[in-house]
């Protein structure tokens, strides 16, 4: 993963409303290897989970 911080949260952002991947595809390409903390880091971030933060950015 290029980046830390803000550079960081916002290709995550990115890569979670990327249609075609999973959000254990996102996880693992951006550097996290436990799902359950990528989940509670990006609800730090995004108030949100990602898989309904997708949803609702999808929709």
């Amino acid at each position: 993963m290029v980046g830390q911080g803000p550079v960081r949260h916002l290709e995550v952002v990115r890569r979670v409303l990327e249609r075609g991947t999973t959000i254990h595809q996102v996880a693992c390409t951006v550097g996290y290897r436990d799902l359950g903390h990528f989940d509670r880091v990006f609800r730090r971030w995004e108030g949100q989970t990602p898989s309904r933060y997708r949803c609702q950015g999808l929709s």
